[in-house]
């Protein structure tokens, strides 16, 4: 693994957050630096990407 980067699992274990959270934080570039390994291989996170990192407040509700 790179110095300084963590995957999208210790971001999530770290926020206490679904891997889903992590994932779409860093497809709407809310994790600034985060690489995707492939098409859809797992991210890498800067550390410093945590740092004064506040998670977004959640949507409205969906109806089913």
């Amino acid at each position: 693994m790179l110095v300084g980067f963590l995957t999208s699992e210790e971001v999530a274990v770290r926020l206490d957050v679904t891997l889903g959270s992590v994932s779409r934080w860093c497809r709407q570039g809310l994790l600034p630096g985060a690489v995707q390994l492939g098409n859809r291989g797992p991210w890498l996170i800067p550390e410093k990407a945590l740092e004064g990192f506040k998670r977004p407040s959640p949507g409205p509700k969906r109806r089913r």
